[in-house]
């Protein structure tokens, strides 16, 4: 297991993911796909991971689906984990409305810059590490 916390960034540009691994590597682990049916049997068999970025244009399962499929996730888990959602230019406001209401956590625009992405790791991964905690607390507590 990672002594830091892993990172799933999905884009089906092998430059986007290669520059966001780059990234984000200084600080974090970084598991890398390029749709979202590799995406999805990742998080499936990778406990480590704490956060997805995903692109939401992909060909095969593409990050709408994906954001789907970990939101429907019988594995709490999974179904809890911050999903950061990656617009491109051809995005529309009504797709990214859609994926909002499905359960994206936050957005990013492409192109994105390194305080972007490390920003929405750092805070995201705080913030859930921070409930997942109170949570284990108030099963005590019980």
């Amino acid at each position: 297991m990672p002594s830091n916390p892993e990172i799933l960034f999905v884009d089906d540009s092998k430059t986007i993911r290669r520059l966001a691994e780059k990234i984000l590597s200084e600080k974090y682990s970084v598991a890398t796909c390029a749709n979202g049916d590799e995406a999805w049997a990742t998080l499936r068999t990778t406990l480590s991971i704490k956060i997805v970025f995903t692109d939401i244009n992909m060909s095969g399962m593409n990050g709408t689906e994906l954001l789907t499929n970990i939101r429907e996730s019988k594995n709490s888990r999974i179904a809890a984990m911050p999903v950061i959602m990656i617009t491109g230019a051809s995005d529309t406001e009504k797709m990214m409305r859609e994926v909002f209401e499905l359960g994206a956590t936050d957005f990013i625009a492409k192109p994105f810059k390194s305080m972007d992405l490390l920003s929405r790791a750092y805070s995201y991964i705080k913030l859930n590490d921070k409930v997942n905690s109170l949570e284990q607390q108030l099963g005590l507590d019980k």
